[in-house]
């Protein structure tokens, strides 16, 4: 995932992303919060390096439970720093994207996601 088509509800309260997939449109997903988890990494200024998604769904749910107990909903974001060792092993395992779901869930993503990375 990476790229989503974004529409803001009539009164402003919400917004829909569709994820494209391969070029191709997925359910539209309705959004009214953003939630920065609490397993992200804590911002120090400098020239530290910071990534992130922001997960829309997994397995086409939006309201679901990690294998680690962390309850996630649309709207959750995740900022990792991208240049620890840690951060770095994961990614050759997994991907980027992997790396920044994996790291603060405990778990490979099981399934679809629907997420953007910024």
């Amino acid at each position: 995932m990476g790229a989503a088509n974004v529409k803001p509800s009539g009164d402003g309260s919400s917004f829909s992303v569709s994820p494209l997939t391969d070029g191709c449109k997925l359910p539209s997903i309705n959004v009214s919060t953003f939630h920065i988890s609490c397993k992200s990494d804590t911002y120090r200024e400098g020239k530290l390096k910071y990534g992130g998604i922001i997960i829309y769904a997994r397995n086409g749910q939006t309201d679901w439970y990690t294998k680690n107990n962390t309850h996630c909903k649309s709207g959750y974001v995740v900022i990792m720093r991208t240049d620890t060792e840690e951060f770095q092993e994961k990614k050759t395992r997994n991907g980027a994207r992997g790396a920044e779901y994996m790291a603060p869930f405990t778990e490979w993503h099981l399934g679809n996601l629907a997420m953007i990375m910024v």
